[in-house]
């Protein structure tokens, strides 16, 4: 990373513990300029009972880069252990059109080993759709959303989310916690003002 700072002269780190990470390594500007959800863009449901399960990715396609970070086969797992319904988004949804996928299912998981957002996660949620993770990227700063590590603790978490009340109490938060943090109508002043930077300095700038 000291490498890199060397190379630019603005930066934006896409989650808060690299914004204060960077601050501590270099003078120069750094904006914070999280993965966000523009939430006009998607429609809230209703909440339903969780039947079917959602997976967002497309299994192979993570393999070309030689390591499985998405990791479908622990979604597989999950799916045959609870023995619900499944469907995941391909390449046959567009941005256009993803709003179908997430009104298809009823839970969304995450298995990834790494992500920088994931994106799709906060536009399930924008939907109405409640989310289990793996403790990557952004969802590290929701405490709203329920983590896991393993198979068997997935299932635990799918098990207690069974219960209506218990269903809508964690989606009701989960909803209220990227509206006032990780909208982005809420963080676009922050993108627009690293813009900015980036068009006065005219040179390099960075995103971590």
């Amino acid at each position: 990373m000291k490498n890199k700072l060397l190379l630019g002269n603005c930066f934006g780190a896409v989650s808060h513990e690299t914004y204060c990470e960077l601050i501590k390594l270099s003078p120069k500007p750094i904006y914070y300029t999280p993965a966000s959800v523009r939430l006009s863009r998607f429609k809230q449901r209703e909440i339903k009972a969780i039947n079917t399960l959602g997976w967002c990715g497309v299994p192979v396609s993570a393999k070309n880069f030689g390591v499985d970070v998405k990791r479908f086969c622990i979604f597989e797992e999950i799916v045959k252990q609870t023995g619900l319904q499944y469907k995941i988004s391909n390449k046959d949804y567009t941005y256009d059109n993803i709003q179908e996928f997430y009104d298809s299912i009823d839970l969304l998981i995450c298995t990834s080993s790494t992500e920088g957002g994931p994106l799709g996660i906060f536009e399930a949620i924008a939907c109405g759709v409640p989310v289990i993770s793996t403790n990557v990227g952004l969802v590290q700063e929701c405490d709203t959303i329920d983590k896991f590590e393993t198979v068997q603790q997935a299932c635990g978490l799918i098990e207690k989310l069974k219960n209506p009340n218990s269903l809508l109490t964690y989606t009701s938060r989960q909803y209220l916690q990227v509206c006032s943090k990780l909208s982005m109508e809420r963080v676009i002043e922050t993108w627009e003002a690293f813009f900015r930077a980036c068009d006065c300095l005219n040179t390099k700038s960075l995103l971590f």
